[in-house]
């Protein structure tokens, strides 16, 4: 990740494609020279939503599981555009539950890597 944050918004999405399951094998594409990760807390919306008041925001959601976001940061854009470093199939494992009864503030997610945690 970038030692200093950018002055706009960094903006990316997780096309399905990247989703795969808790124990499915992440495929690094040729070309790509490395690759980092980060466990997070995943929200899961539950209903369609659009222009949603935020006071009505937990409405639409349905749970939480953990989530894999692995990156490229090769193809990271100076100007913030992470899309492609973080779009490749594969790149978001998912699960194994959702959890529908959780505060999210009282989480703190942890990674690990062959047994060590990161």
């Amino acid at each position: 990740l970038p030692n200093e944050l950018p002055e706009i918004p960094v903006f990316f999405f997780k096309p399905s494609s990247s989703v795969i399951g808790p124990e499915e094998e992440i495929v690094i594409p040729a070309g790509v020279d490395k690759v980092k990760f980060e466990s997070e807390l995943a929200v899961i919306i539950g209903k369609e939503a659009k222009n949603v008041p935020e006071s009505e925001v937990w409405q639409y959601v349905f749970g939480y599981t953990v989530a894999n976001d692995v990156t490229a940061p090769q193809f990271f854009h100076p100007d913030g555009h992470w899309t492609i470093g973080k779009s490749f199939d594969t790149f978001t494992p998912l699960g194994p539950v959702i959890e529908t009864d959780l505060d999210p503030s009282s989480v703190y997610v942890k990674a690990r890597l062959n047994g060590v945690e990161k």
